[in-house]
């Protein structure tokens, strides 16, 4: 079939040389039979012999052709540029490939989908953890990715895997592993890792692998309250704030007004928002006052003696 099609005999030898050369001339007819033009069914085959060379390089049999294979040879391939797609069209080698690899899995040479490997015991045991978290505590997608994070990583080092070995989980060893995570976390994220590593044990618990006191073993991570102080703005810097209020805007004295009593105070956003023409701004002979009381929700700001009675 390939000889109708005036394809050169070097092609031709090393198609049919290769892990695709039995199938070659049923493909050819089936794109004959649905019409294809004759130039188009030789670009094709100058396809099928680019991947049958790629086949044997990797040393891949026709059988194992899947779509993972075929997704990784097309990536590796130049695309076409065109006006419209950016990243460019896919190339002829590539649609042909494709439908050479339809072909393979409709005649049944090779499986599209690869056979799923079964999980294994460490595996089966992070799904059910995962299970537990959404039916008993319903967690949502990016906590339980953090708690199974740190369980896949619990298990590696601690109980080994493919197949756990629940002897090994000593309460040295438990609490060594949440210091070692805990201690390269800022202080926001340092207790993450002993309260999944809690929740697992807990977990296991419940299916009798491991006592239920080894839950204790988990050490507790202190996090002190103010145990650092906010970054503060320099004088100089709290200066070039105020001076970049323009106070001949209607609101510009305002602005000023609240920019002192948070530099100066030290009071917070709402309580600043919660001042009253009663409170004094001190010094700067502005007061601060709602106009809530006369009907309207906007804030002024208006000099001591002009503030109404």
């Amino acid at each position: 079939m390939l000889e109708t099609l005036s394809v050169r005999p070097r092609i031709c030898h090393q198609i049919r040389s290769g892990p695709l050369g039995r199938w070659v001339d049923d493909f050819v007819d089936v794109l004959m039979t649905r019409g294809y033009a004759t130039s188009t069914v030789r670009r094709y085959v100058r396809a099928a012999a680019i991947f049958s060379l790629w086949l044997d390089l990797q040393r891949v049999a026709a059988p194992d052709v899947d779509e993972t294979l075929v997704t990784r040879f097309v990536t590796g391939l130049s695309r076409r540029p065109s006006s419209t797609r950016p990243s460019g069209r896919l190339s002829d080698v590539a649609y042909g490939v494709r439908l050479l690899a339809a072909h393979l899995w409709t005649r049944g040479v090779a499986a599209r989908l690869a056979p799923v490997a079964a999980p294994c015991e460490s595996e089966q045991w992070l799904q059910r953890f995962d299970d537990h978290l959404v039916q008993a505590h319903g967690l949502v997608v990016g906590t339980r990715r953090m708690y199974r994070r740190y369980a896949a990583a619990f298990l590696a080092e601690c109980a080994g895997t493919p197949t756990p070995d629940w002897s090994r989980l000593t309460v040295p060893t438990v609490a060594a592993f949440v210091q070692a995570r805990a201690s390269g976390l800022c202080q926001s994220s340092c207790r993450s890792p002993a309260t999944a590593t809690r929740a697992f044990l807990r977990f296991l618990a419940t299916h009798g692998v491991v006592p239920a006191s080894i839950e204790g073993a988990v050490p507790t991570i202190r996090e002190w309250k103010h145990a650092r102080l906010p970054r503060a703005l320099a004088d100089n810097e709290v200066q070039r704030v105020l001076d970049a209020i323009d106070e001949k805007r209607p609101n510009g004295h305002r602005d000023r007004a609240i920019l002192l009593v948070l530099s100066r105070l030290g009071l917070r956003a709402a309580e600043a928002a919660a001042l009253t023409g009663r409170m004094s701004t001190g010094t700067t002979g502005l007061s601060v006052w709602t106009a809530k009381e006369e009907g309207n929700d906007d804030s002024r700001c208006r000099p001591t003696w002009a503030r109404p009675s």
